[in-house]
């Protein structure tokens, strides 16, 4: 059963076409963080530590569905994407 592979995660197939394309890698010397884009016009994101312009309740399931995946990055971006999404919804 392991060489036969699970279905894709919606998180994947979203990511792969780009609309998931709010959130990247920031490779560090020492350890990866995210960073989150904000939508200024077309063509133009500035680039945060938070998510702060996302609507956590309509990507938090998608993210957290993303956790399936094995293969990276899309593991790193979903696991520590809903991290980061629960950090910025707080205690609701």
């Amino acid at each position: 059963w392991e060489s036969v592979p699970g279905p894709q995660s919606i998180f994947r197939a979203l990511y792969d076409n780009s609309t998931i394309d709010f959130v990247s890698v920031k490779h560090g010397t020492k350890t990866n963080d995210l960073q989150w884009g904000k939508r200024v016009r077309p063509g133009l994101i500035v680039w945060d530590d938070h998510p702060r312009e996302v609507a956590v309740a309509h990507w938090l399931p998608i993210f957290l569905e993303g956790i399936r995946e094995y293969e990276e990055p899309y593991r790193f971006l979903a696991t520590m994407g809903s991290h980061d999404l629960l950090v910025e919804a707080g205690p609701q």
